[in-house]
């Protein structure tokens, strides 16, 4: 599923922050698995993980789905 998010098109990249700002330490050991890199920091490089994988998402900045009315 983590896979998914990170790789999907269509997906933000809010999601994987939220999740990964609850316990980094954590989200470190998912992605040392899921990458097959076991020197993976999320701190260190989580951030140039989403560029990576979701460009479109960093290009312009993103209008809201939802507007409070």
């Amino acid at each position: 599923m983590v896979s998914g998010y990170l790789r999907g098109d269509e997906v933000s990249p809010a999601p994987l922050r939220r999740l990964t700002a609850r316990d980094p330490e954590q989200a470190s050991q998912v992605f040392r698995k899921l990458l097959k890199n076991p020197g993976f920091s999320w701190k260190r490089d989580g951030e140039a993980l989403l560029r990576k994988h979701k460009p479109g998402w960093f290009d312009s900045p993103r209008l809201p789905r939802v507007i409070p009315v």
